[in-house]
């Protein structure tokens, strides 16, 4: 009798044993989780979205590793018109370099992203003279890169409208009125700041102090947006708007005056 439980004790811990190599090997084989894995994002800023034939544009690029590990051979694929000529670039790091150039295509090549790491590239483009007005370009960025697996991300879309005349590519904020009563409304016109960025403002008082606004907002597609503020906890004094660009790191100071009494009208 004891010789029989022995052997069935023997057998149990036999497929005990089984059972914990075969779930080893399950867990081995187990595909990695989200968080470790690459994952990239990307975006591009095309500056000034309007320009005229002669002007440079800047592409900009921002990629981020914001998966769990690192990944390697990180390239950018950045489509361009045939109407552009590069004329320059800018890296944030001396082993950045364009791995390829074709007729209408380059490759920025970035190397290996770290966990968390970023890159930033500008590619400096001249607009040729045998540009069509009103040509509007659509870019899209492609990412590729090499992990675990092989992958790739695409950027936001973005447009480049080329026109024949002149354009003004200066970052400017102008205010409408720039002298209100006491209580009144101002807009200020934000345009030529990067493409979709958050802007953030604060006002400077004619005592010297900081003051929050609670005015904010986002540009369009082609870096501008309309900022409506009231003075109604202003005391009258000559003040200044601080208009910050969050991405760009555009900054432009506008003047404004707010008076006891309505202003007087011109003539």
């Amino acid at each position: 009798m004891r010789r029989e439980r022995t052997i069935l004790l023997q057998h149990r811990l036999r497929a005990l044993l089984a059972l914990a190599v075969l779930a080893c090997a399950l867990l081995s084989a187990a595909p990695a989780s989200a968080e470790e894995v690459p994952r990239l994002s990307l975006r591009l800023w095309i500056t000034p979205a309007n320009a005229a034939r002669g002007d440079v544009v800047s592409y900009e690029i921002l990629i981020d590793n914001v998966g769990g590990v690192g990944a390697s051979r990180v390239r950018v694929e950045l489509p361009f018109s045939e109407h552009m000529q590069i004329v320059r670039t800018e890296f944030d790091r001396p082993t950045t370099w364009i791995s390829k150039l074709e007729d209408q295509r380059l490759t920025v090549m970035f190397g290996r992203l770290n966990r968390g790491e970023g890159r930033r590239a500008k590619i400096f483009f001249a607009i040729g003279p045998h540009a069509p007005d009103g040509l509007q370009w659509r870019v899209r960025a492609t990412g590729r890169y090499e992990g675990d697996r092989g992958n790739r991300v695409h950027s936001n879309h973005t447009t480049l409208t080329i026109n024949g005349e002149e354009a003004n590519t200066e970052p400017q904020v102008t205010v409408a009125p720039d002298t209100v009563q006491m209580g009144g409304s101002i807009v200020f016109q934000v345009r030529n700041y990067f493409p979709k960025e958050q802007i953030f403002t604060w006002i400077n008082a004619p005592n010297g102090d900081v003051l929050e606004s609670n005015l904010a907002g986002r540009t369009d597609a082609n870096g501008a947006t309309d900022l409506h503020f009231s003075t109604r906890k202003l005391a009258p004094g000559a003040y200044t708007m601080v208009v910050y660009g969050n991405s760009s790191e555009i900054t432009t100071v506008v003047p404004f005056v707010v008076t006891a009494e309505e202003a007087a009208q011109a003539p």
